[in-house]
């Protein structure tokens, strides 16, 4: 008997084939909307998975019906169909709604994941924060005593609810040190006895719990502390398997009451949490439902009132308390009892390598690598964080020293940066790993933000770091502008098969102009991502790659075989780009064809063409071009060039340039071009020119951009002279505008002139600007005052203040009052103003230091503030700086807002380099690579 999904596909069938696009467009038109999606749609239809009975189903089933019956099929009728999905949906859920049943909990045998709470000793087997040490004391507690503050109360209240038999999730969300973990472990002392506690660790954190899902048994607290290193796995999509499977754990009635416990830091929760923008990928999905449906705690990062009752009475029973109470600075007791102000020390004061391997890893941590961090990375980045006089003091044991002083344990906790020792029946690593200390860690987040991670470091990652952190990094180095590094570092884990890596690696190939390698990687990502967003940007990246290279055999091909695989997104395509009925499609249009219909007989010869039948449609095409029809010739030549058939097209194209109007001459001009046969282009569109009449601006620009791409820009400056000089409206201002492109800054000063003098004010803003750009500040300002005294009075004060800037505010006063004089009010109105804009430089300078100060404080985008700053003043070197140190600390805007600065300055080679190769750390514009 067929299934469900069987039956839903031929009725689908019968329906017309409807794009899922269609499908999911209508639904949304209904009043009230109906939520339906891609996947759905595609699950439903693949049998995947079974519909429930809600309304997208329901709509579903009306559209596809009744569009099959208005194609002539007998459909069964609706209860028919609601009672065969309802058997199918017992079928697959027998015990409970959802998915297909599995057996949960320990199977027959099988032991408990966990260990009995009331078998809990170590607290530090389970990540709480061992205490600092006190000398001269007689033997203490592994612990301090524990002091309530309000969160704890909230947290009781989830774990009493889920021993009255009800499961949840509890999150709880501070900095560092705050004592998250800790109150976890408090709280779970009140369950009873037949609870247990599981801690996933191995052999990794993420695959320890999805590979005991369906072992979680009931009356088990699931322990994710540091919540992140569960979800937020960039490598690959586990974090959103293990996310999925934990909300299925959570409404599993067969296995409540379970309780999960989490911590996470705030950026955390933020980057999880945190919905994508409409035109951003979704990574983290699973795992935001999954957080939105817990009871967030928050941990505050201070006791508010350290001399509360509780806290006084239990600080003179032990003395590590009492200490942190009297010591802590601002509260931050919990902080100062897991060693924070100790680790601080020892980073601020250590020796110069030690400092060198902290700060590296500082850096290697917020910039996107693991936990464990291989020796060998430390050992080649640090050299990047000493100056040459500290490199050339170093001993030949420096490393050794380095790590010693790191490793040290303090007060009783763990040092700066400590090796990891990897348990019994772990794999143990080719060398050894270490671990920066989390409040460091935090430290470096916040301290380092805006710091220059130098070369050495990015060479290290290159170098050696794990596939697994390498996605996560190339898209950190991509964000930064350090295009070289982001393929690098992609290309290893692109191999692995990391589908993130992959889309990374095939973005900057692609910016290179390497689009063969591009494509092939697009395609392995929209193939192997599970990220439904991931994967439709690489397959619209690749179609479109295709298209545009022609190759529409290797497009086909590969979308029949992601068609088959089961991708929606395939199927609709190659409704686009083939179709089975042109034969029909043809006889369609025969009769019009004998009756001379000039546009039958241009779709008889697209058919043809789709079909494969050249020499027929070039016959087609060229009957309706003799029958009247206005654009067969000009198709005709864009299908031949888009299929790769150079020469039929060049032939069409000219054809079109012999019969058709002055568009035709346009458009066949662009075609030649894009063909590769400039000079005929070159002729064709100043043929154009002359006959599309004197000032018509596309023409000329596109004549000029051709000559241009032919290296022959002397020679278009000279045609543009002798139409400015025949009266042409704005040929001066265009031929100043490539003498500026091409850094001839003085001779496009003096033809922006010449075409102010024909009453062109655009030349005026236009040559002010570049000028500006240039550095010529005094030169911008003469412009300036030009345009404004033509009108354009929103450049009064902006010449004012450029005056002002070079020490003429009192001319620059006199020549505002004589234009009010010459009935200007506005400029009556800016001379007024004079203290505000007269105080321009100083407002400049002042600006820039406090962009300077912000920055170091940790605020990036203060970079690109002071670059606006500059640009405007006409420092244009200091803004192309400025510019680029935003860049690499993660403004990736900056990097276009630097390229436009560096094109309105003449320095378009400069320019072309930064968009394709970005730069190198430091701020350097990047070689070609």
């Amino acid at each position: 008997m067929p299934s469900f999904a069987a039956r839903l596909r031929t009725l689908y069938e019968q329906a017309g084939k409807p794009t899922y696009a269609t499908l999911i467009r209508q639904a949304d038109r209904q009043d009230p909307s109906v939520k339906l999606t891609t996947s759905s749609i595609a699950d439903w239809l693949r049998g995947t998975s079974t519909p429930a009975d809600g309304r997208p189903f329901r709509f579903l089933l009306a559209y596809l019906r009744s569009a099959a019956e208005r194609r002539g099929h007998s459909v069964p009728p609706e209860t028919w169909w609601l009672e065969q999905r309802a058997a199918d949906w017992k079928q697959a859920h027998p015990s409970r709604g959802g998915r297909p049943a599995k057996q949960s909990g320990p199977t027959p045998g099988q032991k408990p994941l966990g260990r009995s709470i009331k078998l809990l000793t170590d607290p530090f087997a389970f990540e709480v924060h061992p205490a600092i040490a006190v000398s001269g004391e007689a033997e203490l507690p592994v612990l301090p005593p524990y002091v309530e503050r309000e969160h704890d109360g909230r947290l009781r209240d989830s774990v009493q609810r889920a021993a009255a038999g009800h499961s949840g999730f509890a999150l709880l969300v501070g900095g560092s040190s705050t004592g998250k973990t800790r109150a976890c472990w408090e709280a779970v002392q009140i369950l009873p006895a037949d609870w247990r506690l599981w801690h996933p660790l191995d052999p990794g954190r993420p695959e320890a719990v999805a590979d005991a899902l369906d072992a979680i048994g009931s009356h088990t607290v699931v322990w994710l502390n540091e919540a992140q290193h569960y979800l937020r796995t960039s490598a690959s999509a586990l974090g959103e398997r293990v996310a999925a499977g934990l909300r299925e754990l959570l409404r599993d009635p067969d296995r409540s009451p379970v309780l999960i416990l989490g911590t996470v830091w705030p950026e955390y929760l933020a980057t999880l949490a945190t919905p994508p923008t409409p035109d951003q990928d979704d990574p983290h999905a699973q795992a935001r439902a999954l957080l939105l449906s817990s009871t967030v705690i928050l941990v505050p990062e201070a006791f508010i009132d350290p001399g509360a009752n509780d806290l006084r009475a239990k600080t003179a029973t032990d003395p590590r308390l009492a200490q942190a109470r009297e010591q802590a600075e601002d509260g931050r007791i919990t902080q100062y009892l897991a060693g924070a102000p100790v680790l601080l020390e020892r980073y601020r004061n250590g020796p110069a390598p030690a400092k060198a391997l902290i700060e590296a890893a500082m850096d290697a941590r917020r910039l996107g690598a693991g936990l464990a961090l291989p020796k060998a990375l430390l050992e080649e980045a640090a050299p990047g964080y000493l100056t040459d006089t500290q490199w050339d003091a170093l001993g030949e044991n420096w490393l050794d020293q380095a790590i010693t002083y790191t490793a040290t344990p303090c007060h009783g906790i763990r040092g700066p940066l400590t090796r990891i020792r990897p348990r019994p029946r772990q794999p143990t690593p080719d060398q050894p790993h270490y671990r920066l200390a989390d409040y460091l860690e935090q430290h470096g987040r916040t301290t380092r933000r805006t710091a220059q991670a130098p070369a050495a470091l990015w060479d290290a990652l290159t170098a050696h770091a794990p596939i697994d952190d390498r996605p996560s990094l190339a898209s950190e180095a991509e964000k930064r502008g350090l295009h070289r590094y982001a393929y690098e570092l992609a290309a290893p884990a692109a191999e692995a098969g990391s589908p993130d890596a992959m889309r990374v690696a095939a973005d900057q190939l692609d910016r290179i102009g390497r689009t063969d390698e591009a494509i092939s990687l697009y395609q392995r990502t929209a193939k192997q991502s599970d990220d439904i967003n991931l994967s439709s940007y690489a397959f619209s990246a690749a179609v479109v790659r295709l298209v545009h290279a022609g190759q529409f055999d290797e497009l086909i091909a590969w979308l029949h075989e992601l068609a088959n695989a089961g991708n929606p997104e395939a199927e609709e395509a190659l409704q686009t780009y083939e179709n089975d009925t042109a034969e029909k499609m043809i006889d369609r249009y025969q009769q019009a064809v004998k009756d001379g219909d000039a546009a039958a007989m241009r779709n008889v010869a697209l058919w043809l063409f789709t079909d494969g039948r050249f020499k027929e449609s070039s016959d087609y095409f060229q009957q309706a071009a003799e029958a009247g029809d206005p654009y067969s010739l000009l198709t005709a030549a864009g299908d031949h060039a888009s299929a790769g058939r150079i020469d039929e097209a060049i032939a069409f194209y000219r054809r079109a340039a012999e019969v058709g109007d002055t568009d035709d001459l346009r458009q066949a001009a662009e075609g030649l071009a894009a063909v590769g046969r400039t000079e005929e282009a070159i002729t064709l569109h100043q043929r154009y020119q002359r006959e599309a009449g004197i000032g018509y601006r596309p023409a000329l620009w596109q004549a000029v951009d051709r000559m241009k791409r032919a290296g022959r820009t002397d020679e278009a400056i000279a045609w543009l002279r002798g139409l400015g000089e025949a009266g042409f409206a704005d040929a001066f201002r265009v031929a100043a505008r490539q003498l500026a492109d091409s850094g001839r800054i003085g001779e496009a000063s003096d033809l922006y002139r010449r075409a102010a003098e024909t009453g062109d004010i655009e030349a005026l803003r236009e040559a002010a600007k570049r000028l500006n750009c240039a550095g010529r500040v005094d030169e911008a300002t003469a412009f300036y005052q030009r345009a404004a005294e033509a009108g354009e009075n929103h450049l009064l004060e902006v010449a004012a203040k450029r005056m002002a800037s070079a020490g003429r505010t009192d001319e620059a006063i006199a020549w505002l009052r004589g234009l009010a004089d010459a009935d200007n009010p506005e400029a009556n109105t800016v001379a007024a103003r004079w203290q505000e804009w007269g105080e321009w430089v100083t407002h400049t300078e002042r600006t820039i230091t406090w962009c300077a100060a912000q920055a170091a404080a940790g605020f990036a985008d203060a970079f690109r503030v002071a670059a606006v700053e500059l640009a405007d003043a006409g420092r244009i070197e200091e803004a192309i700086t400025y510019y680029l140190r935003a860049v690499e600390v993660g403004e990736t805007s900056a990097l276009l807002r630097a390229a436009e600065t560096l094109e309105c300055a003449g320095r378009a080679d400069e320019a072309k380099r930064l968009r394709r190769f970005g730069i190198e750390p430091g701020g350097r514009i990047a070689d070609e690579w």
